[in-house]
């Protein structure tokens, strides 16, 4: 199970920093990160994320009204004091 803990540190982050760490998972750089952008990142990152597991993290990070997460649902994402990224093995 991946625990990604939004702690203080997290929390503490520069607009900068988390732009970059946003830039990260958005590969094609499209102001985006889709499902399959984040499949990719955990498999570079040696977990397992599948199809679904990506849809509902971008379906809980958008509150359900997007199909890709922006910089504004990561940045709420990682300044949220529960992890949506629980599950993912």
């Amino acid at each position: 199970m991946l625990r990604f803990k939004n702690n203080e540190k997290l929390k503490a982050m520069s607009e900068k920093d988390m732009r970059n760490m946003f830039r990260i998972f958005d590969q094609n750089e499209d102001g985006k990160i889709s499902a399959e952008e984040l499949m990719t990142v955990f498999r570079l990152l040696g977990r397992t994320m599948t199809q679904p597991q990506a849809l509902a993290l971008i379906h809980n990070a958008t509150n359900g009204t997007g199909s890709a997460i922006t910089f504004v649902d990561f940045r709420k994402v990682m300044m949220a004091d529960e992890s949506i990224f629980q599950d993912i093995t």
